[in-house]
């Protein structure tokens, strides 16, 4: 525990610390703490669950300091734009969870191993792309498109698909805000009281 100070003595530690010493400490430590809760978000990621097939999420994880009047804070997002300029849509599903509805008269079309690269990913970005080669087919009360050639199905058409959430900001952001008070006290204390 810090031992109290005059008023003078703290106008004394003010002074050495200089115009604006404050102030850069904590852009410091704000700075030391974006870098953190960003590789507490993408160690979340990893974790959650997600897998990291183009890694185009994965890759829009980022985090930032805002200085505005009202103070200085931390923030974490992900989703934007990915390295092609395609906008990364399901940033927040992953995080938040959610469904995901065909709009009327239409099927969500899922792709099956065969419709996929070995990492998991497309092939393709819609199954329009292959024109005539697929013909649908309902099976158990399920619909299919089936390629021609192989009989194999390719893509599972569904209404609706729901998505469980899979935090990855939330977490490292949690994580680092929970230490944050006793980060900002030691500077404070470094800075102000000289402890």
């Amino acid at each position: 525990m810090a031992k109290s100070r005059t008023l003078q003595q703290f106008s004394d530690d003010l002074s050495k610390e200089g115009a604006g010493g404050l102030e850069q400490r904590l852009r410091r430590l704000m700075q030391a703490l974006k870098t953190d809760v960003e590789s507490q978000a993408k160690q979340a990621y990893i974790t959650s669950g997600l897998r990291k097939r183009t890694g185009a999420l994965f890759g829009s994880i980022s985090g930032g300091v805002l200085a505005e009047a009202e103070g200085i804070g931390l923030f974490v997002k992900a989703g934007g734009l990915d390295r092609h300029g395609q906008p990364i849509r399901y940033a927040r599903l992953q995080e938040e969870g959610g469904t995901v509805t065909a709009k009327r008269g239409r099927y969500l079309a899922i792709p099956l191993s065969p419709a996929k690269t070995p990492a998991g990913v497309a092939r393709y970005d819609s199954p329009r792309v292959l024109g005539d080669q697929l013909f649908f087919h309902m099976k158990g009360g399920k619909a299919y498109l089936i390629n021609k050639s192989t009989v194999k199905a390719w893509y599972r058409l569904k209404e609706s698909v729901t998505i469980k959430a899979r935090p990855y900001l939330r977490p490292g952001l949690k994580e680092v805000s929970q230490r944050m008070p006793d980060d900002l006290r030691r500077i404070v204390k470094l800075s102000i009281v000289g402890m």
